[in-house]
């Protein structure tokens, strides 16, 4: 597991021809928007289930490498702020790594560490924050919004009708509309 900062992720996006709006949305070249909308659970044993649903898995069906961008945080009150941010700091250093999240909001995670994805990409859905987990060798990336809701963007519209079908128990919605927004708005 590594930690990077912003402009590394940003990198490292590019490397799998991932572009990113000034603003710091995550976006793919292609013609049309592909995008699926899911509602954020109340129940946080929901919230773990439904993570878990969301990781990148290869063919043979185990799990992949991913980044996850925590990008916006200080959303909500200080003290969740800072419980949040010291959860996070806390599982960075029991994984040995010592750079703070708010120095490096971005980390790898190498397909053996499935299980500390798992755990961090919970985090910020738990916590309100906006936060990408973008999968190493797919072509989607997942956008969990402060707005309590989670966008799967797809590079192509039959994935979008693949990933439409396995998460089917979450009722996803296709969405080209929310996350598509302009910039200003989000």
């Amino acid at each position: 597991m590594r930690a990077l900062t912003k402009q590394e992720v940003i990198t490292w996006c590019e490397g799998r021809s991932i572009g990113s709006t000034s603003s710091g949305h995550l976006y793919f070249d292609q013609t049309g928007p592909h995008s699926l909308l899911l509602t954020l659970p109340t129940k946080p044993y929901q919230i773990l289930y439904l993570a878990w649903s969301l990781l990148p898995r290869r063919t043979d069906g185990s799990l992949d490498s991913a980044l996850l961008w925590i990008c916006q945080r200080d959303i909500w009150t200080e003290e969740v702020e800072r419980l949040g941010e010291r959860l996070f700091d806390d599982l960075r250093t029991a994984w040995g790594i010592k750079e703070r999240l708010a120095d490096r909001p971005g980390q790898i995670y190498p397909p053996e560490q499935s299980s500390e994805l798992w755990m961090s990409f919970v985090v910020p859905m738990l916590f309100g924050w906006d936060a990408f987990m973008v999968p190493a060798s797919q072509e989607y990336f997942v956008f969990n919004s402060h707005d309590e809701v989670i966008s799967v963007v797809t590079r192509t519209e039959e994935l979008c009708q693949e990933l439409l079908r396995g998460l089917e128990n979450w009722k996803p919605q296709l969405d080209n509309r929310w996350y598509f927004k302009p910039p200003e708005s989000q």
